[in-house]
């Protein structure tokens, strides 16, 4: 027979469940089998986001080419060195995460074009990313059209559409942060059901291998899944002991130490990415050494008083921005000249961020603001320009009522500790980084599945209220 958690003993009244208020994120008794109506609908909409994206695909396929972070020069390299070097010659690098580039190196080996393997990339992680969202609606108690609305707009989201044609990171990172969100918060479920140990290890254990393969994605989701265990674990310690039953202190340290796993396993799926970092550059690096640039790109005299500081905080670009970095870089190679690494001049960019920020307070707390402000904007900066007035009115309308519905789950964030709080960790887990490090909209794009799903359960709370003002919490969508 299989073993219990140590909180098995209180499951007694689980069976005596209703179906699941949306609101007070209820979760745990949405793992029965879908419907036929429900089957056809996740299809169609999977049908339908594969659709838009290859349409995108087949329109600006001159984009997949760009490579502008140079993950397909990083994979094409991989593929004649044999080695993770800087694109075009045998310098080991771990400027980039390697996760996409690897990726990418296995479909061109098998004899796909770069172009098509980053395109094929993002479709498939894109129509995952849906399925992913469904069952994290589903999950968290949404049913019929709200289920189908937060599943629709994360597959039709705009940012993610324009990024389907753009050799870059954001919908595989999406799709892992999603899953891996999911499985966390289905593993929190079963311990609080006493459901068998094997179950909510299998559980842990996924959400660990998708956060640690997006942390060699996107090294943000290292935070992310390190807030959401902890997080996830004084959640379990708060909880309540069913009428009628107790769970002593040393059960619930117990219980709640199963949170820790998918850490643990995010650990062991980075350590061959530290390994090879320490004996390449002597040093202990988990995710890039592209930090401090990122980080002196956000807080440095010419973005202070060119952007930061100036009416109307133009975006900043063009002539100044490349005499910046190729400023930057001649700084940092004569400052670390008798060491010219890459973990040299990251230590020196980070040394050179902090002292700025120090010399500069309030120009430093405008820029917080600012990074704030673009991190929610409704259309990426760089793409403001070749938006037409329609298409950013439509885009301001489509975002503008997602985050309407963002804020009203802050309600239901409140009331009381459960699964809504666990997905705003998520959220706030990339403020967080991005409050001080270089920032635009195309930064919240992992968080796109779960952003959306807060949305409408947002706006399912405000519907029902106005529905049934009497009623402080809002009714499941239907019942299983």
């Amino acid at each position: 027979m299989a073993t219990q958690p140590p909180e098995a003993s209180s499951s007694a009244s689980a069976s005596d469940h209703s179906a699941p208020d949306p609101c007070c994120a209820g979760g745990d008794e949405i793992e029965h089998r879908i419907s036929t109506i429900e089957a056809r609908w996740l299809v169609g909409l999977v049908l339908v986001g594969l659709s838009f994206r290859i349409i995108v695909v087949m329109l600006r396929s001159a984009d997949l080419s760009t490579d502008p972070d140079a993950y397909i020069g990083h994979a094409t390299t991989l593929l004649q060195n044999g080695c993770y070097c800087v694109p075009g010659t045998s310098n080991p690098t771990a400027y980039r995460s390697p996760f996409y580039p690897a990726l990418l190196a296995l479909l061109i080996g098998s004899g796909l074009k770069p172009s098509a393997a980053a395109g094929l990339v993002n479709v498939v992680s894109a129509a995952l990313l849906t399925i992913a969202t469904w069952w994290l609606a589903r999950f968290l108690g949404l049913r019929k059209s709200a289920l189908y609305i937060a599943t629709a707009i994360t597959a039709l989201d705009p940012l993610l559409l324009r990024y389907a044609a753009l050799p870059m990171t954001e919908t595989l990172s999406a799709m892992l942060l999603t899953i891996g969100v999911l499985q966390l918060l289905k593993g929190a479920s079963r311990i609080r059901l006493g459901e068998p140990t094997r179950r909510i290890i299998r559980a842990f254990a996924l959400s660990g291998l998708c956060f640690g393969l997006n942390g060699l994605c996107r090294p943000v989701a290292l935070i992310t899944c390190a807030l959401m265990c902890l997080c996830g674990a004084f959640l379990i310690l708060l909880r309540q002991a069913p009428v009628g039953t107790t769970i002593s202190t040393g059960r619930r340290f117990l219980s709640s130490s199963f949170c820790l796993i998918p850490g643990v396993v995010c650990g062991i799926i980075l350590l061959p990415w530290i390994v090879r970092n320490q004996m390449v550059f002597h040093a202990f690096i988990p995710a890039t050494t592209h930090g401090g640039y990122t980080l002196l790109l956000g807080n440095n005299d010419v973005f202070y008083r060119e952007v930061v500081m100036a009416p109307g905080q133009p975006v900043w670009s063009g002539t100044s921005l490349q005499r910046w970095q190729q400023d930057m870089q001649q700084q940092a190679e004569q400052a670390v000249a008798g060491n010219r690494s890459e973990v040299s001049i990251d230590r020196w960019m980070y040394d050179t961020a902090v002292q700025r920020i120090a010399e500069n307070g309030a120009a430093f707390r405008r820029a917080c603001l600012l990074r704030w402000k673009r991190f929610w904007a409704t259309t990426p900066e760089a793409e403001a320009a070749e938006t037409g007035v329609f298409l950013r009115r439509i885009l301001s309308l489509w975002y503008g009522g997602l985050w309407c519905g963002l804020v009203a789950s802050l309600f239901c964030m409140i009331r009381r500790p459960g699964d809504i709080q666990l997905l705003w960790i998520a959220i706030l887990s990339f403020l967080l980084l991005h409050t001080f490090y270089w920032t635009n909209a195309r930064m919240r794009a992992p968080l796109t599945g779960i952003i959306c799903v807060l949305g409408v359960i947002g706006w399912q709370q405000v519907y029902c209220l106005f529905r049934q003002p009497s009623r402080r919490s809002c009714p499941p969508s239907a019942k299983d």
